[in-house]
């Protein structure tokens, strides 16, 4: 990261995500714990087959409440999914204006036909 910013690095690891959502109300939250947001992220398709569901949103949901803090940080986004993009420039919309930026590592097949976004999204 050294490239991008002279100041040090710190990386949260107490962050995590998943089906908790970082801006939603703990009365919102449900299951026998009471632990999360989000209780049906792992569903069954119509051909029997499992998939993911609501975490492209979920992502891009604690992205936008990080993005509304104000703690000096850099917001860094890796996916694979072009689904991500409305809340990455969404974010960097809510950065304008201060020291924060946001980045996308992109992997796998995202193509940018947008030449406005190449500082944006990182390939890898």
């Amino acid at each position: 990261m050294s490239e991008y910013s002279p100041r040090s690095l710190h990386v949260l690891r107490d962050l995590e995500f998943g089906d908790r959502l970082l801006g939603a109300k703990d009365s919102r939250l449900c299951g026998p714990l009471q632990d999360h947001h989000l209780p049906s992220t792992l569903q069954r398709d119509r051909a029997g087959g499992l998939g993911e569901k609501m975490v492209d949103t979920a992502l891009v949901s604690d992205l936008l409440h990080l993005a509304m803090e104000d703690d000096g940080s850099w917001l860094i986004v890796i996916g694979q999914d072009a689904d991500l993009v409305p809340g990455i420039l969404t974010a960097e919309g809510l950065l304008h204006g201060t020291d924060r930026r946001v980045i996308f590592l992109a992997r796998g097949g995202i193509g940018n036909s947008n030449p406005k976004m190449t500082d944006l999204i990182c390939r890898h």
